[in-house]
């Protein structure tokens, strides 16, 4: 469950206390804790009032945050329904944008999966439907001018584009620690530690690569 304000304020990063009355469940999601096709999810609900209001979002990014704790890249169970698809489509154009957008535009899509907890087939495809996707060198990446990546943004993420310029609104001081963008799901807040010895690896989508003190090494 996602902690809300009762009287209506801001979901609070984390799931941390919220102010003035408590809990409300506003949505789940369920993770398959063995899965040899690498499904990080397995079902995600937002409750009908709480729809459209970034729950769902909230939730996709929660299921990635773990994937990255286990060192392996994610995807979620097949197959989905209109939302949710919807959902992901958005989602995943989010991070890939941000992620190019981040390294000048260029970037192979398993440079791109290990920055996001994003499976490659899914990178390709998000790539192949902003017309981003090129195969160089035996393997597939993106190469595209940062002016692509920002028109891409202002026609599927415009309030992407505002944080890139700094017009953004999006943060807000909790507890006197720092500032957090609304929606943003924050690992260092993360109270979570996967199994790492008995943590199955999916044959086409496996990154987990070496584990030393516990810890994945990507």
């Amino acid at each position: 469950a996602v902690g809300h304000d009762a009287a209506g304020g801001e979901p609070r990063p984390g799931g941390s206390i919220p102010q003035g009355g408590g809990y409300k469940i506003v949505g789940y999601f369920s993770k398959e804790k063995h899965t040899r096709a690498g499904y990080n999810l397995a079902c995600i609900l937002t409750l009908p009032p709480y729809q459209r209001k970034g729950y769902g979002t909230f939730l996709i990014s929660f299921s990635y945050e773990l994937s990255k704790l286990e060192g392996r890249a994610g995807t979620p169970e097949r197959p989905l329904s209109d939302l949710g698809r919807v959902s992901y489509r958005q989602y995943w154009t989010r991070v890939v944008l941000q992620t190019l957008f981040t390294a000048n535009g260029g970037a192979s899509c398993g440079e791109i999966s290990r920055a996001t907890g994003v499976a490659i087939e899914d990178v390709v495809d998000t790539l192949n439907a902003l017309q981003m996707l090129t195969y160089y060198r035996g393997s597939h990446a993106a190469n595209v001018s940062v002016d692509r990546i920002r028109e891409a943004a202002s026609q599927r993420c415009p309030d992407l584009l505002k944080q890139w310029d700094g017009r953004g609104s999006a943060e807000f001081e909790w507890d006197g620690f720092s500032t957090f963008e609304k929606g943003k799901v924050y690992p260092a807040f993360l109270n979570w530690r996967p199994n790492l010895n008995t943590l199955p690896v999916a044959a086409t989508r496996k990154r987990a690569g070496r584990v030393a003190n516990g810890n994945a090494i990507i």
